[in-house]
């Protein structure tokens, strides 16, 4: 069975952009049994986070996603994977700006960060069946001027699946569209 980690920006975009328009509650329901099922995976680093975006916003507007009992890293980043932060996943041309101090504290800043936590997790469940895909709203190509790459870029260097929010729902569930009433009128 397949196995979704969500991104603090993919829930706070469903909080804004969706469910205003859940009138039953069809997609609040399907988010919740997912989670509730283990197929949709909530990592403590990103509730945290979802704590902070927003004020607090997803929580507000989510409350029953608060209950969801988040999952915690349990593995230490290795050598190899402070290689990988140093070699693949941090840009070049930023990281040269920095001495060798700011570096460090920023690559421990990036290493506590939802965002490594989504990649450190998707990578080391690669190959137990579960085989996990990130939904983000972060494209490849922003960065932010920020030192480290975004979670599609490192995805791809890592062989990890990744899409975005419209693209997960457009795979999980079918929309039907009632239109109540004339959009159009005609005045007189």
């Amino acid at each position: 069975m397949d196995k979704f980690l969500f991104d603090t920006s993919s829930l706070l975009n469903f909080v804004k952009y969706y469910l205003p328009f859940d009138e039953n509650s069809e997609l609040k329901e399907f988010l919740l049994q997912g989670f509730n099922e283990n197929r949709f995976l909530l990592l403590s680093e990103v509730k945290i986070e979802c704590e902070r975006v927003s004020s607090g916003l997803i929580f507000n507007e989510f409350a029953e996603l608060r209950k969801i009992k988040p999952l915690k890293q349990a593995d230490i980043v290795n050598n190899k994977w402070h290689n990988l932060i140093d070699n693949n996943f941090s840009i070049k041309g930023m990281k040269s700006k920095l001495n060798q101090n700011e570096y460090e504290q920023q690559k421990t800043n990036f290493i506590k960060s939802a965002d490594f936590a989504l990649i450190f997790y998707a990578s080391n469940n690669q190959n137990n069946n579960r085989n996990p895909t990130i939904i983000t709203e972060e494209t490849i190509n922003s960065n932010d001027n920020k030192i480290f790459k975004k979670i599609p870029a490192i995805c791809e260097m890592q062989s990890i699946k990744c899409i975005s929010l419209p693209q997960f729902l457009k795979k999980q569930i079918s929309i039907k569209y009632q239109v109540l009433g004339n959009l159009f009128c005609a005045s007189n």
